[in-house]
């Protein structure tokens, strides 16, 4: 029979390979086979209890001690083995899973999985149970029907975030203040988790392919998962994604090759495979599926990033809507800004003002956009903040209209400032507006901005004979036409 285990929609799936360390001393405490508890026990043979299933340890005080068999029932010391006493169940047979919370500082409330003894079979279940004075009374928390005796285990059963989580076969169930909840699930079988980490740290591409859709390629971590489900998930589920501090320098490394800089790791994406194949290829043709970018809030279109617990590393947390692969990277998003501009225009209008339009095609991430102003081309200082419209792959129209243009100055420049969420930020074309007779037949723009090495001008005038010189910060002129 092939194991499998459920997954709820309020699980995590962590992604990260573990290291146990080897125990320095191993001591048996009991009860397997001696000594017996004070109280005798019917079903209690020469070789013990037999199999013990489930264990719990007080959390204030490490000589109490629970534990649970499917042959010989619940149990529990006070001093770490010493002596044994067994604790009546509500039900005939034995237990098979064992929690606990605390009341208060001495007392604790006990949950019980209990089961029909099968010494040759895999114990099945009579029901979830609980106890908060050690067995004297019991509370039925999920029962199990006499016809479903031979059909249901509880497979698993903890306790975290105030809440007792249990399965019952593929479901999963949710029991708090006193309520108990049916979960979505999804299954999974053992061997359905796998985490591929490459011999380098990063791939490199050079050009578009698959869900990279930047023209110059992008650069992805050789961390890759995957999850292979016999049972898709019907709600969102939460997934951990950890990469080392070694692999976020090496994709700011290659990405500073290919001109994108990386001051801060929210600043990569993270993608989710929907085509087939196991540690999939994100360029490869036909790949398919959605690229995050960070946000506040965890989502299937947003990552949060938090430090690791280590110190030194980084976690990203997404959700997903099904199980298949996926991983990280940079360049993802096809576009340098996290929107893509249409167009941006400003022109002169009555009463020494300036009407300003632009127009996005898609925008990915958009907090807003401030507009900057500057009466000699050089310096700029902000007079508004717009609103963006956070994510959409339609064409978004925006209009200001600047009445703070001072009556002194006949020409005014303009450029836009985005900013996503994550504080990244990158800068339109310069336009500017005059409000002389000369200003009516000049249209003007530059890009991009600030330039380093290349700037881009575009000049229309319709006015016969005129000439346009280019001047630098230190006023040489660079170029007449």
């Amino acid at each position: 029979m092939q194991k499998t285990f459920q997954i709820s929609g309020i699980f995590s799936i962590i992604l990260f390979l573990f290291s146990f360390h080897n125990c320095i001393e191993w001591k048996p405490i009991g009860p397997l086979s001696t000594p017996m508890p004070e109280e005798g026990y019917k079903g209690w043979s020469a070789n013990g209890i037999g199999r013990v299933f489930d264990i719990a340890v007080h959390t204030k005080n490490a000589n109490i001690i629970w534990l649970c068999s499917p042959n010989g029932g619940l149990f529990y010391t006070k001093n770490r083995g010493k002596k044994w006493k067994q604790i009546p169940l509500p039900t005939p047979g034995g237990a098979i899973h064992i929690e606990r919370t605390p009341i208060d500082q001495r007392a604790y409330r006990l949950f019980v999985a209990s089961n029909i003894s099968m010494s040759s079979k895999d114990p099945y279940s009579y029901g979830v149970f609980s106890t908060d004075n050690n067995g004297k009374t019991w509370d039925t928390i999920h029962p199990l029907f006499p016809s479903e005796y031979n059909l249901s285990t509880i497979g698993i059963m903890k306790w975290f975030n105030n809440q007792l989580i249990y399965s019952v076969n593929e479901n999963v169930y949710r029991f708090t203040n006193g309520r108990q909840t049916l979960l979505h699930t999804a299954v999974v079988p053992v061997s359905g988790v796998s985490l591929e980490i490459g011999a380098t740290t990063t791939t490199t591409y050079n050009s578009a392919g698959g869900i990279i859709t930047n023209s110059n390629g992008g650069v992805i971590f050789n961390r890759k998962w995957n999850i292979s489900p016999t049972s898709q998930p019907t709600s969102d589920v939460t997934v951990l994604y950890p990469f080392t501090n070694t692999e976020y320098s090496a994709i700011v490394t290659a990405l500073s090759s290919k001109s994108t800089t990386i001051t801060n790791a929210n600043q990569l994406q993270m993608y989710k495979l929907t085509s087939s194949g196991t540690f999939a290829d994100p360029h490869a043709s036909g790949a398919t599926g959605p690229v995050l970018t960070h946000g506040t809030n965890p989502s299937t279109e947003n990552w949060v990033y938090s430090a690791h617990s280590n110190g030194t590393d980084h976690l990203a947390t997404y959700k997903v809507s099904s199980f298949s692969g996926g991983g990280g990277g940079g360049g993802a998003s096809g576009i340098a800004l996290p929107l893509e501009f249409v167009s941006f225009d400003a022109r002169a209008a009555a009463m020494h003002t300036a009407n300003l339009q632009w127009a996005t095609a898609s925008e990915i991430n958009n907090s807003h956009f401030e507009i900057e102003r500057s009466y000699n081309g050089r310096t700029f200082e902000m007079i508004c903040q717009v609103a963006g419209k956070g994510k959409s792959h339609q064409q978004m129209e925006y209009n200001y209209i600047d009445n703070g243009i001072h009556p002194s100055n006949n020409i005014a420049y303009y450029r836009l400032k985005q900013v996503d969420f994550n504080g990244t930020s990158e800068y339109s074309t310069i336009q500017f507006v005059r409000f002389d007779e000369l200003g009516s037949g000049i249209y003007f723009s530059a890009y991009p901005n600030p330039a380093s090495i290349e700037l881009n001008i575009k000049i229309e005038s319709n006015l016969i004979g005129s000439q346009f010189k280019i001047i630098n910060a230190l006023g040489q002129e660079v170029k007449q036409r």
